[in-house]
This record gives C-alpha cells, structure tokens and sequence, in this order.
C-alpha cells in the first residue's frame, strides 16, 4: 500500500488484510508475542485466585475485576460489531468476582478471556469489509474504530495488571523483545 493510502480509503482486500491484522493484535494482547511486552495471558500465568482477588492499591481494581472486565468489554464489542445496541450498566462493567477466593472460578475467569478474544477475533475475521466504516449502532465511532478499541483496551489493562502484580510482591514476566 502507496504511503499516502489508508484503510479508510483503500479497495476491500485492503480491509480484509487491516481485519486480519486487527484480529491478529487481540489475539497477541490476550495470548502473547504483543509488541509492547508481556501479553495480558502472561501476566495472569502464576496469579492464583487469593492474589487476583487481592487490592494491594487503594481504591484500585483487583486483577480479577480487570479481568472480568475486559471479557466483559470483548462481548460487548462482540454484540455491538453484530448490530446490536447496548447499554453497559456499571454492575455489568465491572462484574463481582465472587466473594471467597476460589481457583477454580479464577481458572474459569481467566480461561473466560481466552475464550472471548478468540471468538471476538474469529468473528472480526468473518466480517465485511464495508462494515468497518459504519457507525456502531447508538454510537458516534465506527465499527473499525471500536475494534482498534477494545484492542488498546486490553494493554491498557495488562499494564494494571502488571503493576498490581508488583505491589502484591507476584515475580513478574520476562520482558519481551
């Protein structure tokens, strides 16, 4: 593609190859390999369900809520690419965990993400190309912008998650180069 081209203004296998792209970058957000460092996945590998559940900052979320959180935001993203006009309210936003430490619901919860991304990106993959430039329904942006979204969406909560990490004393990831 010409330097001067975008997305915006480029022919239909322009568009299927920025989707690819598009879903590429969630699946790397969620499952590894992400530009910027260690995935969200990687940094919830070593976590068990006493420290996702865990505050260690003062008025901030628990890395179980964030995770709730973003598996919530990748449906809705879901729903609303599909058409569908949502309203998020705040108990659906950020979702409770439950109120005893459990592995095997932090277990679900975490495998809860992997299996949203995965499905969102395997939808994205289907989509039609001049989908990307409606507006999502009830919203001001469009369907593409929503899907670059829900991407930085989810790196700017596997850098929450990493400094709660930190201040739980939790041995951090390996950086990435």
């Amino acid at each position: 593609m010409p330097p001067t081209a975008r997305p915006e203004t480029a022919g239909p296998e322009t568009a299927h190859r920025e989707v690819a792209g598009l879903a590429d970058d969630l699946r790397s957000i969620v499952e590894g390999k992400a530009w910027h460092g260690p995935a969200l996945g990687e940094l919830l590998r070593g976590v068990d369900a006493a420290q996702a559940q865990a505050h260690p900052i003062a008025a901030a979320h628990s890395i179980w809520e964030i995770v709730l959180h973003v598996a919530t935001w990748q449906e809705v993203v879901r729903r609303r690419m599909h058409g569908e006009m949502l309203t998020v309210a705040w108990e659906e936003n950020w979702p409770p965990p439950p109120a005893t430490a459990d592995d095997g619901a932090w277990a679900e919860a975490v495998e809860g993400v992997r299996r949203g991304a995965a499905r969102l990106g395997a939808e994205m993959l289907e989509l039609a190309p001049a989908r990307l430039e409606e507006t999502v329904r009830g919203k001001g942006h469009t369907v593409r912008q929503m899907l670059r979204g829900v991407i930085q969406h989810g790196a700017y909560h596997a850098g929450q998650v990493a400094l709660l990490k930190r201040a739980l004393g939790v041995e951090p990831v390996a950086e990435v180069d």
